[in-house]
């Protein structure tokens, strides 16, 4: 048990360690670097590759220190832009290599390319080019002919509808009789008109009151709204202070990319869910088990989380008190308490409660193994093929920790195809190997991931739109 604790203690105090890359910093120069604060993500495509680490004014400029992951190679004409990321003013920047590969950039090297511009500056300045090409078509000759053109097209339109109201001036009585009979419709259809309203002059007037009403309301809402706008204008309240107060401002767009990388870090969960039933040889018996496994994006390490069916028995303390209220005779006397102590075997159901860490090809696990402390270690030598697997825990044991040896063969995996066969795996090995308990097993299972379960989902959905 103090193995295994000290093995968790190992592995969260070297977690930041285990999980941190090898980088290199290079230095940037920006015009503007409001929005940016040190550890501010640094992204490649929509990647994070690295973070700002200092910002510092060197005449007139930001200088910008960013670390960059190893694996990233940037070149001499690498440039980098600052790119909004919320309205509350928090950016991040994003970093283009280049294309000069014979000049590649290493530690120390300095980005002289650099865009400052956010989403909001660059819509202002878009107005403003706008305007400017507006005036200078109107400055123009050509601009201001077309224009005059506009204006006597309009003016010979206008000629052309005086022309044809005098000809229906001119009209004689039998072309006018169309005419006529047209306008006496239109004036029947008034006449019906008119007295749907007048027998519905009430419910009218009621709508027209609630109009009314309504539009009374939406005043002093809009007064209040307009209220409420000065204040935040003037700095005052909360909110007043949020969007006056520089330094407010600052702390919150601090607050909220540590929010974002701690949601980034939690929220971004690949999941992956198996089954498994192994058959115990010696036992003649079946133990269930059921796991989920987290995976954080970008991450080296995951967790596993699952509940154990198992035949094996464990031992249960049961304290029975008897009182003797009345006998007769009362052999022994009345009062006489009685306190029996039995040890029963029954069945639990286990828990998993596991971190892990991968390096290259192998996996260190730590944590609650079957609801004891233990560890274990995976090997993969061929990816999503093979694991050989060995853990150790339940060191409470009498004779001995409980060790477990075993394989799992996955031999119709293929993330290209959306194959079924891909969810099975088949495995064995041998458990409890230091007692003389130790025993075989073999098992099956089925292992789900994040888009099979989607599939399985839209599947379900479909089959029970059909059975609708």
């Amino acid at each position: 048990m103090i193995t295994a604790a000290g093995t968790i203690v190992y592995m969260m105090r070297t977690a930041d360690r285990i999980e941190a890359r090898n980088t290199y910093q290079v230095e940037a120069f920006m015009d503007d670097a409001s929005g940016l604060l040190p550890n501010t993500n640094v992204r490649m495509a929509g990647v994070s590759v690295g973070k700002v680490r200092s910002i510092e004014l060197i005449k007139g400029r930001a200088k910008l220190v960013l670390e960059i992951a190893s694996d990233v190679q940037l070149y001499e004409d690498a440039r980098i832009e600052k790119k909004l990321d919320s309205m509350l003013g928090s950016s991040s920047v994003a970093i283009f290599p280049g294309v000069r590969e014979d000049l590649p950039m290493g530690a120390g090297g300095v980005i002289y390319n650099s865009t400052s511009a956010d989403g909001l500056t660059l819509i202002a300045e878009e107005a403003t080019a706008l305007i400017q090409d507006l005036r200078k078509f109107l400055n123009e000759d050509g601009g201001f002919l077309m224009l005059h053109g506009i204006l006597e097209s309009t003016q010979s339109a206008l000629a052309d509808l005086s022309e044809i109201t005098k000809q229906v001036r001119g009209t004689s009585g039998e072309q006018y009789a169309p005419v006529a009979l047209i306008l006496q419709h239109t004036a029947g259809i008034t006449e019906k008109l008119d007295r749907i309203l007048a027998n519905n002059n009430e419910n009218i007037n009621e709508t027209l009151a609630g109009i009314r009403e309504s539009v009374a309301k939406l005043n002093v809402a809009l007064e209040n709204v307009a209220g409420i706008t000065g204040k935040i204008n003037s700095g005052e309240g909360t909110i007043g202070k949020l969007v006056t107060d520089d330094a407010l401002h600052d702390q919150i767009s601090s607050i909220v990319g540590d929010l974002k990388g701690f949601l980034g870090s939690t929220a971004g969960l690949q999941l992956d869910v198996a089954f498994q039933s192994d058959y115990l040889a010696k036992q003649e018996d079946f133990r269930n088990q059921f796991g989920v496994r987290l995976t954080p994006e970008d991450k080296d390490k995951f967790y596993l989380l699952g509940l154990v069916d198992t035949p094996r028995l464990y031992e249960d303390t049961v304290t029975t008190t008897t009182t003797v209220t009345g006998t007769s005779p009362p052999t022994p006397p009345i009062g006489t308490n009685y306190t029996t102590t039995e040890l029963e075997k029954r069945q639990r159901l286990l828990i998993n409660a596991q971190i892990a860490r991968r390096f290259g090809m192998f996996t260190l696990r730590g944590g609650v193994i079957e609801s004891t402390g233990g560890a274990g270690i995976d090997f993969e030598p061929f990816d999503n093929l093979i694991s050989l697997s060995t853990e150790i825990f339940d060191f409470g044991q009498e004779e001995g920790p409980y060790l477990r040896a075993f394989a799992n063969l996955y031999p119709f995996f293929d993330p290209s195809l959306s194959n079924p066969l891909n969810w099975i795996y088949v495995g064995g090995g041998m458990d409890n190997i230091l007692t003389k308990n130790r025993e075989f097993f073999v098992n099956m299972g089925l292992r789900f991931t994040d888009n099979d379960l989607k599939g399985i989902a839209s599947l379900g959905g479909s089959v029970t739109s059909i059975a609708k």
